[in-house]
């Protein structure tokens, strides 16, 4: 739960208008052990050139799968099978300020981050 609320807080604060999680479960679909399958059950046929685009409730959402198992493509560094989820970007429609999280000053700290061009937590 706290690394889904990083994830959030890091994607809104940013400004970048999105939410990537990878490990953590969303909508019962979890990295690394769901499959395109599960997704299409639950989110419908994908769109998109990826064929990786859906959407929930108005919102883009981008799930990125694996491709050819280890050893099959140089540029894939762990054995998993084809097509289970990899990460999951989600692109709110409504925006919400950081305030709206009510984070626990006295557990995240905010910091300057140049390579976001913005704060994070």
């Amino acid at each position: 739960m706290k690394a889904l609320l990083i994830a959030i807080s890091v994607g809104l604060f940013a400004g970048t208008g999105f939410i990537q999680t990878s490990g953590t479960s969303w909508h019962g679909i979890t990295p690394f052990h769901s499959t395109r399958a599960d997704v299409e059950r639950l989110l419908g046929e994908p769109s998109g050139y990826c064929h990786c685009q859906y959407k929930l409730n108005g919102d883009p959402i981008r799930i990125d799968y694996s491709g050819n198992r280890c050893g099959i493509e140089k540029s894939e560094h762990w054995d998993v099978p084809r097509d289970t989820v990899l990460t999951i970007t989600l692109h709110p429609q409504k925006q919400c300020s950081i305030a709206d999280l009510k984070l626990d000053s006295k557990v995240f700290q905010r910091i300057d981050d140049p390579e976001l061009h913005g704060y994070t937590l």
